[in-house]
């Protein structure tokens, strides 16, 4: 209990110094003489000075270690224990529990015999799971923590016969009940909110808060806390939660062992959104499955069971309402709990207005949100900070928004992924038809912290997933109409390109020219070359045609490509009509036929002059147009813009192409007329 003194001082003033000592008397008994003690050296309030002394009989070798402020702990601390080692630790826990060799009282042995289904578990570890849910649900927590009882366990038969008892009365229950069974277990002293930083620590009593049960099955060791509510599934499902550090009250053990929460047992959380989208001012329809898998699973089950249908329905529509504003429920909110101890969740709504109205963009905007992973990825997150700032670990959330849209839509976005120490964040958006959109987005934990000096790193990548928390669907109105009724405005980029594409092609081809002229010297002066006949008639008419198809193509084909309005609509994110794969094909289109412009004009010139360089110039025009025409399909292809009339349309181009290419470049290379006619 607690003793107070109390004292009025007279004449105290301002400024006025107060000083005064105590002296306490005694020690908890359940320690047996031992010391060891921790003290605060930071206040709430300012304090000039403090002084901590500790007196000791010199033969007694007492530790002490200091420790800063730190995120476990907001103010600095010393500790000082007596302890020379963590052995020393469980010797002194041994004959506290070692009423865990025991047999069970006849009355509890006779109420363990036949205990019920452990739904999940059934199998070879069924009867550990019986046992341990046993525990937990007919022994009550409630802690009497008096003088000794601090720390000492009652009898496991006056537990029993109470029917209540704290985090270690309930664990050595437990171990008792298990080593009766012939299974080898121990009580296990852990931290319940420090436990990542007892190997830091002074091996001590004090540092712990907590009782756990430590279980070598099939020669690994599996950690249970008879503390939790009983949950469903197999009996690694039900494992403690990740404690750090704990230390096994197990003769000769000297030092601490990792408590990490069994796999099996990580909390998980899927969610499934399927929204059946109506047009622009109609209802739409959207039915939610959520999974909750481990240890995600039993504390919304606990809510759904102790809170009415009403209320649940509430607080799930209003937890829906910060995305939809006129959203609501059209029946109860559905559960069930599976055996494997997963839970499944199910609603639906309906939604009006999910089309939001833009006057000033004069465009439908549908907006989703990620609101599951928006919880673990918060706004406001400052970057200065003196200490860590803890994060919720382990926590995986999956969240899958299938939209079933009124008209076809083109989506180009690509998958995003955003990975570091600490989390792991992805979405990818799928076109599964035109009608059919499937955004899925996962967050997975890494760590339980970010330290100051990494808090920079951090906040951007928070940012940066942030931005791809959603998707947006814009319709205008009319795009397509609106930019065509608009004056013609000349696209500088794509002249830029043009001319810059028909200078460096006509270089290119003058050095070639130049260059083969060196190497082929010209023939005798009195050699004369003969005038177009024979076959070669038909590749002189396409030299004349080409010149004047092509530009043609360049007129039509290319012209709203030099329009601004159009180039604006294709390149502005957030535009239904932006396409930026189409606006690097068009600039890659425009270079290649400035060049193939180049050239046919080159080819017409040495066709006629009857030049010595145009077979090798001919020949390469044909494989150039063919190998642009398979490049132009390919690509046209692998950014959705051909439809089964073009894509046959576009092969039998190429097959013609092909034809003229087999036939004329070995023509050229072995035809005695070419050879004859092309000598100046």
């Amino acid at each position: 209990g607690d003793v107070t003194a109390m004292t009025l001082l007279e004449d105290v003033r301002i400024g006025d110094v107060v000083e005064f000592t105590y002296t306490i008397t005694g020690r908890n008994p359940v320690f047996r003489g031992t010391f060891f003690s921790g003290y605060s050296l930071g206040w709430g309030t300012p304090v000039r000075s403090m002084r901590v002394a500790v007196s000791a009989d010199p033969t007694r070798p007492i530790s002490r270690a200091a420790f800063g402020p730190n995120w476990y702990s907001e103010r600095p601390w010393v500790q000082m224990s007596e302890y020379g080692g963590w052995s020393e630790v469980v010797d002194w826990a041994l004959p506290l529990y070692a009423a865990g060799d025991d047999a069970p009282g006849e009355s509890l042995q006779a109420e363990i015999k036949d205990l019920p289904i452990a739904i999940g578990a059934e199998g070879e570890h069924e009867r550990l799971a019986q046992l341990l849910a046993y525990v937990q649900r007919e022994i009550r927590y409630l802690g009497i923590e008096l003088g000794e009882s601090s720390h000492q366990p009652h009898d496991p038969i006056e537990t029993y016969t109470r029917r209540f008892g704290d985090c270690k009365d309930k664990t050595l229950l437990l171990v008792q009940l298990l080593r009766h069974e012939g299974y080898e277990a121990y009580p296990v002293l852990v931290n319940s909110s420090a436990g990542e930083r007892l190997d830091e620590r002074l091996p001590s009593p004090g540092v712990f808060d907590h009782v756990i049960v430590g279980l070598v099955l099939d020669g690994e060791w599996l950690w249970l806390d008879p503390t939790m509510n009983p949950y469903r599934g197999s009996l690694r499902a039900r494992s403690a939660p990740d404690y750090g550090y704990g230390l096994v009250i197990k003769s000769g053990e000297t030092g601490l062992r990792r408590i990490e929460q069994d796999p099996a047992a990580r909390p998980v959380t899927r969610v499934v959104e399927k929204i059946n989208v109506g047009e622009f001012e109609q209802s739409s329809i959207m039915t939610v499955k959520t999974d909750y898998v481990g240890r995600a699973a039993p504390g919304v089950q606990s809510r759904l069971e102790n809170t009415s249908p009403a209320q649940i329905r509430q607080d799930y529509q209003e937890f829906y309402a910060n995305v939809f504003s006129q959203i609501v429920t059209t029946e109860d909110v559905g559960w069930q709990a599976v055996p494997d101890g997963s839970l499944t969740v199910t609603e639906k709504y309906q939604i009006e207005g999910i089309w939001v109205r833009d006057d000033d963009e004069g465009a439908w905007v549908l907006e989703t949100y990620a609101g599951i992973l928006g919880g673990e990825l918060p706004f406001g997150v400052g970057v200065e900070r003196l200490a860590p700032r803890a994060l919720n670990h382990p926590v995986t959330l999956e969240q899958k928004q299938i939209l079933h849209l009124p008209s076809e839509w083109d989506v180009n976005l690509a998958d995003q992924l955003i990975e570091n120490p600490w989390f792991r964040y992805s979405r990818t958006v799928r076109q599964v038809t035109g009608t059919q959109l499937e955004i899925s987005f996962s967050y997975e934990s890494k760590a339980t912290h970010v330290a100051p000096e990494n808090m920079n790193q951090y906040v951007n990548d928070l940012l940066a997933a942030r931005d791809f928390l959603g998707l947006v669907l814009t319709q205008w109105d009319d795009v397509d109409e609106a930019v065509m009724n608009q004056p013609f405005a000349p696209n500088i980029l794509m002249f830029v390109v043009a001319l810059l594409a028909f200078g460096v092609s006509t270089g290119a081809v003058v050095w070639w020219v130049r260059r083969h002229h060196r190497q082929v010297p010209p023939p005798l002066p009195d050699i004369k070359a003969p005038s177009i006949g024979g076959w070669l008639i038909l590749p002189c008419i396409g030299a004349v045609i080409s010149p004047i198809r092509l530009l043609v193509l360049l007129f039509t084909d290319f012209r709203d490509a030099f329009d601004q309005n159009v180039w604006a609509a294709i390149t502005t994110p957030g535009l239904e009509t932006y396409d930026a794969g189409l606006a690097l094909l068009v600039i890659c289109e425009l270079g290649a036929n400035m060049f193939l412009l180049v050239l046919v004009i080159a080819t017409l010139w040495f066709f006629l002059k009857r030049d010595r360089c145009l077979p090798r110039l001919f020949q390469f025009v044909l494989i150039f147009t063919l190998v642009v025409a398979i490049a132009d399909m390919v690509a046209l292809g692998a950014i959705g813009l051909l439809d089964e009339g073009e894509i046959a349309s576009g092969m039998g181009e190429l097959v013609r192409l092909i034809l003229i290419t087999a036939i004329w470049v070995p023509y050229f290379a072995v035809s005695k007329r070419v050879k004859r006619t092309f000598v100046c």
